[in-house]
């Protein structure tokens, strides 16, 4: 059609409109059959200009080819369920018309958000939380990994619950945000290995588990698969924050150097990989993780993706991993027939009996007795694969006072915690006991050296000074108190 004819040399087209119903109401003469001209009545639907965009943009089939042939299919597309009787399909079937091949490789299809009851978001109802409140509350990382990790990425509807975004707050982001901190805690005051060492159990146990995770997130990554990984992420930080960490704790405060030093290393090594683990998931974290401890690039977000310490995982590493893992559910039924005899952790007991066929070594026994509060592991043979333990529960006066011991150590570093202490801050303990408090007494001065050690504490004082608090520990009552020296 040649505009400038019809409109006699006019070639403003903006007085042109050619949307429906407008131009119903043109009517043109033909000049070949003197009839009339009008709109073509069949209307193709809009979504296949739309769907056509992988090709059209580029005038293919009929032109550049080359190029065409190098960017088509697609590998990735991520659009909302219901394109997938639009968009998607549409662009699939065009697709299939033309090249005889889908236009896309790989689709995320992400599904419907409904509110906590199972209702559409309405603006004009307000059932849902405003998204900037939610941001404001608990932060972009924590919105973006509850819906990274749920089943809306999967296709499926989502009931959006507010706690379960708070959730992830507590479980995941400040959880590997304390582990960050621990390690800058004692930054500059343990000094670092040259690579990562695997000497003590705890560190193989980590380095295994770290490949192993890198492994899977990764296989689950290259399927577009960010709940399973998501998931799988959670699942690593918290094994790193509840077992790692929390059972490496006093190799930071021991005495030997060449452990804090092997410590100190892995946490490190551990931390930095983590970050570029979470870097999709949780960019913001990942970011601050990665500058507290000084990666070598400029952003974590400019980082290769991580590879396993070996290049592989090994039949040693899966060794280790079966090892820990059946030491942690010996530590777990332990700590549940602890809790069906009413004996808190902290009060140590004489032995803990594991029936099994397993044999376990020295050092899962060590970690056993230490997370259990046992001053024995004995193991005695199961003709089966079924495991079983038994607490001896006989309190002896010296159980009861190495109990007492660590009760105090618990409140007096709660005392610090209140008064905003430093791990570098030393103290001096006061306390009173009265006379029908005379084994508590003698827990304070039996056990003081491991009282001190435990509190960072130059020694402990029997007198009384101001704000000190009164604590029910072990069938007695003790006064508390503490003073930064």
């Amino acid at each position: 059609m040649n505009f400038d004819e019809i409109y006699g040399g006019e070639t403003d087209l903006v007085k042109l409109d050619l949307h429906k119903p407008f131009i119903d109401g043109v009517l043109l003469s033909c000049s070949a059959c003197r009839g009339t001209m009008r709109r073509i009545p069949e209307v193709i639907d809009c979504w296949v200009e739309s769907a056509s965009m992988p090709f059209a943009e580029l005038h293919a089939p009929f032109e550049n080819h080359e190029l065409f042939e190098k960017r088509y299919p697609a590998q990735f597309v991520a659009e909302y369920i219901a394109q997938t009787r639009a968009w998607f399909y549409v662009s699939h079937v065009m697709g299939t018309i033309l090249f005889d091949r889908a236009p896309f490789e790989n689709v995320v299809t992400t599904g419907t958000i409904l509110n906590e009851k199972g209702e559409k978001l309405s603006k004009s109802k307000k059932n849902y939380t405003d998204p900037s409140v939610i941001l404001e509350t608990h932060g972009a990382d924590a919105l973006r990994f509850y819906l990274m990790t749920s089943v809306v990425m999967k296709g499926e509807n989502l009931f959006f619950v507010d706690r379960e975004v708070e959730d992830v707050v507590k479980k995941v982001l400040n959880l590997v945000s304390n582990c960050a901190s621990f390690y800058k805690q004692y930054e500059g005051r343990i000094e670092l290995l040259d690579a990562p060492d695997t000497t003590h159990i705890l560190d193989r146990w980590i380095a295994a588990l770290l490949d192993e995770t890198i492994e899977a997130i990764t296989r689950e990554m290259d399927l577009y698969d960010t709940m399973r990984s998501g998931r799988l992420l959670r699942d690593f930080i918290g094994d790193l924050s509840q077992w790692y960490l929390r059972r490496s704790r006093d190799r930071f405060k021991g005495e030997n150097e060449e452990d804090k030093r092997a410590a100190m290393t892995m946490l490190r090594h551990v931390l930095l990989e983590l970050s570029k683990l979470m870097a999709p998931f949780t960019p913001f974290i990942a970011e601050k993780i990665y500058q507290d401890l000084g990666g070598e690039k400029e952003s974590v977000h400019l980082e290769a993706w991580p590879a396993a310490i070996g290049g592989a995982h090994t039949p040693r590493q899966d060794k280790i991993l079966e090892e820990m893992k059946l030491a942690r559910d010996i530590v777990t039924l332990a700590l549940e027939r602890r809790a069906t005899t009413k004996i808190p952790v902290r009060q140590a007991l004489a032995l803990l009996t594991v029936k099994m066929k397993e044999t376990l070594s020295d050092e899962l026994k060590a970690i056993i007795a230490d997370e259990v509060n046992v001053k024995e592991v004995s193991q005695l043979p199961a003709p089966s694969s079924q495991l079983s333990v038994e607490l001896d529960t006989t309190l002896t006066p010296e159980l009861i006072e190495e109990g007492i011991a660590r009760e105090v150590i618990r409140r007096v570093n709660d005392l610090r915690k209140k008064a905003g202490l430093t791990i570098e801050d030393r103290i001096m303990i006061y306390a009173l006991a009265g006379e029908e408090s005379e084994t508590i007494l003698a827990a304070l001065k039996r056990h003081e050296k491991d009282i001190l050690e435990g509190t960072r504490a130059e020694r402990i004082a029997y007198e009384a000074i101001n704000n000190m608090e009164t604590f029910e520990i072990g069938g007695g009552a003790v006064q508390l108190g503490m003073k930064k020296i």
